[in-house]
């Protein structure tokens, strides 16, 4: 390659590479990025004892909020035995679509999972959050699916 050519190649790939930096810039809104994709304070009951009573209750949670934390408790989560009875056996994933917070929460694929399921309450904050409506998607995979909550914060 002539030394005009290699320059030339050079300059197109820097150009590109700029674009593709000023896409990027561009293409975040300012409504997008409210919340980081952390759930922090994550911890769990051990395993409740299954009565009757607890059989019969369905999934459910509540939200609180206050200085932009909104504090989640999601009660009757089905997570694995061993899990339960470990400090760290619920790994909660967040990500915002609008008004809409997905939470995924799974057994921490890090500790040995067992054959049985135990039912436990979760709880855990989400930071930097505004006030405003918003609907909570719980993607557990106990359950008949996803469970969904609309409160106003």
């Amino acid at each position: 390659m002539t030394r005009k050519a290699i320059r030339t190649l050079k300059l197109s790939t820097l150009s590109l590479m700029g674009g593709v930096i000023l896409l990027m810039a561009f293409q975040c809104g300012d409504d997008e990025t409210v919340i980081d994709n952390t759930a922090y304070n994550v911890h769990h009951s051990k395993c409740l004892s299954l009565t009757k009573d607890a059989m019969d209750n369905e999934e459910s949670a509540t939200v609180s909020y206050s200085d932009g934390i909104a504090h989640i408790t999601h009660y009757y989560l089905a997570i694995s035995c061993g899990n339960a009875n470990a400090d760290n056996g619920v790994v909660v994933r967040i990500h915002r679509d609008g008004a809409t917070i997905h939470i995924y929460e799974t057994d921490n694929p890090d500790l040995p999972q067992t054959d049985c399921l135990c039912m436990v309450t979760n709880e855990f904050d989400i930071h930097n959050l505004e006030s405003g409506t918003y609907t909570f998607v719980f993607h557990s995979w106990g359950g008949s699916g996803p469970y969904s909550l609309t409160v106003t914060l």
